[in-house]
Parts: C-alpha cells; sequence; structure tokens
C-alpha cells in the first residue's frame, strides 16, 4: 500500500502511470483527523453496556472479535497488542459478557497518539458502541496530554460523523493507493 500525502495531479500522475502497468488495483480517498483536549467532548454510554480497557484476560474474546472483522490473528499476537503498552492500547464495550466493539492505538508518542481497529460486530453497530470506545481511548490520549489522530476512509461517512462529535477535526486528505508489483 502507498499513502500518498501530495497534491492531487502528483497522486494522479502516479496512479495513472502505475495503473498503465497494471500496477494499482484501487485507489481511495482518506482523512486524516486529530482531537485535543480544547475539543474533546467525551460520550458515555448509557445502558447495560460496560467499556473496559481490555488486558490479556480479554485474549479469547479479542481474537473472536478479530476473526468477526475479518482479521485472522493468533493468540500470540494478540497476547502481544493486549499486553504492550508502549503501543498497543485496546479497550472492548460488553454485552453480557460478549465484546461487541474495539478501539485501540498502534503507536503512543509523547505528544500524538495513533488511533485504529476501529470496529463493531454487524450485528450491534449504529448504537453507539464505536462511539463509546474511540471516546474511552481519546480520553487516555488527552490525559496523557497528547492529541489523538486517526485515518478513515473519506467515504466512511458515518465514522467521520462519530469522529466529528467527539470533537476531531479534519487537518489533511489524502490517497491510499493499493498495488501489486508484476515481474517484466
Amino acid at each position: 500500500m502507498i499513502h500518498a500525502e501530495t497534491e492531487p495531479k502528483y497522486v494522479n500522475n502516479l496512479v495513472n502511470k502505475l495503473s498503465s502497468k497494471g500496477m494499482v488495483s484501487l485507489s481511495r480517498g482518506g482523512i486524516t483527523m486529530i482531537c485535543q483536549g480544547s475539543t474533546f467532548r467525551e460520550f458515555v454510554i448509557r445502558g447495560n453496556a460496560v467499556v473496559r480497557k481490555l488486558s490479556i484476560n480479554n485474549v479469547d474474546e479479542f481474537v473472536k472479535i478479530k476473526s468477526v472483522q475479518g482479521t485472522q490473528i493468533s493468540k500470540a499476537e494478540a497476547l502481544i497488542r493486549l499486553s504492550s503498552p508502549p503501543h498497543w492500547h485496546y479497550y472492548g464495550l460488553f454485552i453480557n459478557n460478549e465484546l461487541v466493539a474495539i478501539a485501540g492505538t498502534y503507536l503512543k508518542l509523547p505528544e500524538v497518539w495513533i488511533i485504529g481497529d476501529v470496529f463493531t460486530t454487524p450485528n450491534h453497530r449504529n448504537k453507539g458502541f464505536a462511539k463509546a470506545v474511540v471516546s474511552a481511548v481519546t480520553k487516555d490520549v488527552i490525559n496523557a496530554g497528547a492529541i489523538a489522530m486517526l485515518h478513515v476512509d473519506e467515504d466512511n461517512i458515518p465514522a467521520i460523523k462519530v469522529y466529528k462529535r467527539l470533537g476531531y477535526i479534519a487537518i489533511q486528505y489524502f490517497t491510499w493507493l493499493h498495488y501489486e508489483k508484476h515481474d517484466p
């Protein structure tokens, strides 16, 4: 994958050249969004849903939700993600002890944490669950004195609305290019 952060005319030139060689299979736009303490609006879910930080005790549920997401992850990889606070930092939303939504960080620097891996199981969507877990992670970022950053597909309007309601603002538009290298 190529993450192109430049003027559209340069991206279009690159896409045309790679496409003419049969190397680009997909291009799509994305948005970089940030949230800081002055813009953050915390969201707390009501009802029987429980949001909490995930730990190694949640490894089986984590592997299961990643499978539903379409990402096969080994138990060893899940343990690394759930026990590696320097980078990984996950929250989950539980309904009747079932993990139905996740959000986490995959890079934590003193001044910025990058949030990703936001997912809600299909039968629990449109109930504010993604908003609740992203809010929990964002609150930790803000409390650490950092800025929260995430990337979202420009076509993912529901996610963009969620992030805006939490206080995220768009700071950059970019293009993702998926390519395959073909031997001559």
